[in-house]
């Protein structure tokens, strides 16, 4: 959220600069402007990717906290919840209905 208004206070001088301000000031907002889209561009492309990895990480754990307390047919649910949807659709949803299944069962 800081970031954005960050970015929508940069937007804010670039558009007053290109009225009112001289060509140091009007290249100048406007290359700030592009730097802070580039690093929400970046960041943005960072943050799925990690989020992935800990719907993954965490539905292992899970994964073997259920199969020790002999909740295989959950296990097996959330298995196959991941494996149609990842056939179809990316991983990153597939990761998160099983998630969903394993903690909450399947969906009826």
């Amino acid at each position: 959220m800081p970031f954005l208004i960050l970015f929508l206070l940069a937007l804010a001088f670039w558009i007053y600069a290109e009225r009112r301000l001289g060509i140091g000031a009007r290249i100048g907002g406007g290359i700030l402007c592009i730097v802070l889209i580039a690093c929400g561009a970046y960041f943005t492309a960072s943050v799925m990717p990690s989020y992935e990895r800990t719907v993954h990480r965490s539905s292992i754990r899970l994964t073997g906290e259920l199969l020790s307390k002999g909740e295989t047919q959950r296990v097996e649910q959330a298995i196959s919840t991941y494996n149609s949807i990842a056939a179809t659709g990316t991983t990153y949803r597939a990761g998160m209905e099983m998630w969903d299944v394993l903690n909450h069962g399947p969906k009826k």
